[in-house]
């Protein structure tokens, strides 16, 4: 499946809206199937969707999984940047701590 993220807009900053492209995400994760995130047209994306979208869905999936089932085409630096740091292992290991969820 492919997701292309610019048709919720330019700049994603929301963390309800990460939150519903982690629940789109995750829908075709638990098919098995794998999944292509197409940043074409996002110019920005802030820590919060990242971390919501990104990094809370990289909880119910194992890091080797995460990055042989989800891939990302078409980031700017920036963006690449900003969900690089939310998938960051030690990132995602302090938020299973917070919220009880282990990996």
């Amino acid at each position: 499946m492919k997701l292309s993220l610019g048709k919720w807009g330019n700049h994603l900053n929301s963390r309800r809206l990460g939150q519903e492209i982690r629940f789109l995400l995750s829908d075709e994760l638990k098919k098995g199937r794998r999944v292509e995130v197409d940043l074409k047209d996002v110019m920005t994306a802030s820590p919060g969707f990242c971390i919501e979208a990104f990094a809370k869905l990289n909880l119910y999936v194992p890091e080797t999984g995460f990055k042989s089932c989800v891939k990302f085409s078409n980031a700017n630096d920036e963006v690449r940047t900003v969900i690089q740091h939310a998938v960051h292992p030690l990132h995602y290991e302090e938020m299973g701590k917070k919220t009880g969820i282990g990996i």
